[in-house]
């Protein structure tokens, strides 16, 4: 079961952490009181955070050791961002915090990075996290300042940890949004076997006269696609079936002046693509993605390799979902202190990432390849695809459903065991949960292998309430939640029994 946290130099620490961890996965939850069974727990669990010994940067490193040898021989999908973790409903009892994205309320940030296999899906765990207090606001020099001194630094930095932890992948792609796009981080990244893909944000000027976007429009259509669009009328958007038109080509971007890195080339050639709907309905704006990556893109299925690629950038905001109020709730923690609630949140993030293992576990399963699961964009956000009530993904994908389904790049990884989430006799009580939950009938019998993860998710999510039916699309991070927490509960009985009951 890989559920530790790190060893802090120190056994009881060791022992204490893990504990903790796999409280937080037993009863998804992050306060302190509900993870202790009594007083003297409490107590304990609190020393435990405010330890000198115990480091955010101890638990990150710990459990990206455990996903760079998941990863061996694959290639990974190192997908980054950021999210705030806001406080301000608990400002009077907390101290030593810094501002979030306002400028008055007071939290943190958090910015991980989720391994995911590109060919299968799967989520292989945590490949680095940053969490930082923003104490001071932009200096009068700002954009004059080296990279390393600003905060979107932490795009570099999160792509050089996952290139570090990933040195025994095939290959590594560090995929972000549109924040990533940065002149330095195209400039130092990449190498034999480390790629970018980025959302284009900046109309960056191109080598040879013009600007990216409208170079980018100007483009040949190559290909149409058909998709599926679900209704969202607090972002004015109806329901309706999608033409979107792909678009791709070389680029050539200039290095713009207020580059800090005297070093960078003053040209980079990248490969751009662009996927904009046709004809959307009167007053809504068009689905439209820009895309810039370092992959060879010179065919149409290299470029919806690469759509599909980043549609699943989706798996990293159904973190942030799982981590906050519809998850683990790390902001309804009651700790006082930044120095605690940091490290509160990185245990928050490797609980949070346990659960989408869980879930990405059976959509790796079910798919035949790198398939996309993640949701159609407009300009804002790709959080706004079709999902089902409990933010599981919806059938529909951002890509083309003729898209490629394997990379080639490398040989399909054996399922993921159960092991990697839950110990022996968790899979005890998984297997003697078999019989009740499944049906009759051959849809409703758990098609997995036995005792591997998917095996295991499938379990998790019957407990939180879904019905084992393909056309019942709610098996996302809610369910898991609701299910863990069932689960939690039987084993307690289980283990309960046991003891009364020895023989």
């Amino acid at each position: 079961m890989e559920t530790g946290l790190g060893y802090f130099g120190d056994e009881r620490l060791r022992r204490n952490g893990e504990l903790i961890l796999e409280r937080m996965l037993e009863r998804q939850e992050v306060c302190v009181r509900k993870l202790a069974d009594e007083r003297s727990e409490q107590a304990k669990f609190r020393r435990f955070l405010y330890n000198d010994s115990v480091t955010a940067a101890e638990m990150v490193a710990h459990r990206a050791v455990l996903t760079g040898v998941a990863a061996r021989g694959r290639h990974v999908l190192a997908i980054q961002d950021t999210s705030e973790v806001n406080y301000q409903a608990q400002s009077g009892r907390k101290r030593r915090l810094g501002t979030v994205g306002n400028g008055s309320d007071i939290g943190l940030f958090v910015h991980p990075v989720l391994g995911v296999d590109a060919q299968s899906g799967e989520c292989l765990g945590l490949l680095d996290a940053q969490v930082w207090r923003r104490t001071k606001g932009k200096a009068a020099n700002y954009k004059s300042l080296p990279i390393e001194e600003k905060e979107s630094y932490r795009w570099l930095h999160g792509g050089q940890q996952a290139k570090a932890v990933l040195s025994e992948a095939d290959l590594v792609t560090v995929l972000d949004d549109r924040e990533g796009d940065i002149y330095e981080k195209w400039a130092r990244l990449p190498d034999s076997r480390t790629q970018l893909l980025t959302r284009a944000c900046r109309d960056r000027s191109l080598a040879g006269g013009g600007r990216l976007f409208a170079t980018l429009a100007g483009f040949a259509e190559a290909h149409r696609y058909e998709l599926d669009v679900r209704a969202r009328p607090d972002k004015k958007r109806s329901a309706r079936r999608a033409v979107l038109a792909v678009r791709f080509d070389r680029v050539r971007i200039k290095r713009p002046g207020n580059c800090s890195d005297a070093a960078a080339p003053a040209v980079i050639e990248l490969f751009a693509i662009e996927v904009r709907e046709l004809d959307p309905p009167p007053g809504e704006k068009p689905i439209l993605w820009r895309l810039l990556t370092t992959h060879q893109v010179e065919t149409v299925a290299q470029a919806l390799t690469v759509i599909g690629w980043y549609c699943q950038r989706w798996n990293v905001e159904q973190l942030f979902r799982t981590l906050k109020r519809q998850g683990l709730g790390v902001e309804q923690s009651v700790i006082e202190d930044g120095d605690a609630l940091e490290k509160l949140a990185v245990m928050a993030l490797i609980g949070a990432t346990i659960t989408m293992q869980l879930v990405l576990a059976r959509t790796a399963a079910s798919q035949d390849g790198a398939a996309a699961y993640g949701s159609p964009a407009d300009d804002g956000a790709s959080r706004e695809g079709p999902i089902a009530k409990d933010g599981a993904l919806a059938d529909t994908a951002c890509a083309d459903p003729q898209a490629p389904t394997h990379t080639g790049l490398s040989a399909q990884s054996p399922p993921a065991p159960a092991s990697r989430v839950f110990d022996q006799e968790q899979v005890e009580v998984l297997q003697a949960l078999q019989a009740k939950l499944q049906g009759r009938t051959q849809k409703q019998q758990n098609p997995h292998p036995p005792h591997s993860l998917a095996w295991a998710a499938w379990t998790i999510a019957r407990l939180g309430g879904w019905t084992g039916y393909r056309s019942d699309k709610s098996h996302g991070p809610i369910t898991m939640r609701d299910g863990l927490q069932r689960f939690g509960a039987i084993v307690n009985g289980y283990q309960l029994a046991k003891d009364v009951c020895p023989t």
